[in-house]
């Protein structure tokens, strides 16, 4: 069973249950660098693995996840400013210096 970590203020239709947590989405890893998500819900949630996920429905219904400490973090600040419904987020790839490739994002 998965544990809806965010939002913790609203129920989760079983549509909404469905979408986030067992539809699969499009790992924001094989989404190009630059790309404009406007956000439509954001849920983010702990696996049966406990593995942290955050999943994003954009305004044309499409879904993307990302299981990535840096995007959740960068995420968690602009949702924090700005709210999580009505916002644009664009995509950033940057490389660590061991030479990772990384997500994370940024409002557009």
């Amino acid at each position: 069973m998965v544990k809806i970590t965010y939002p913790q203020d609203i129920e989760l239709t079983k549509e909404q249950m469905y979408r986030h947590t067992v539809a699969r989405g499009e790992s924001l890893k094989n989404v190009e660098d630059g790309t404009e998500i406007a956000v439509k819900e954001i849920v983010a949630y702990d696996n049966e693995d406990g593995v942290k996920i955050i999943s994003i429905l954009d305004d044309d219904n499409r879904h993307y996840v990302s299981n990535s400490s840096i995007f959740r973090a960068e995420l968690e600040k602009i949702v924090d400013i700005f709210g999580s419904t009505g916002i644009t987020l664009r995509i950033r790839k940057n490389v660590s210096k061991a030479g990772r490739t990384f997500v994370t994002c940024e409002l557009a």
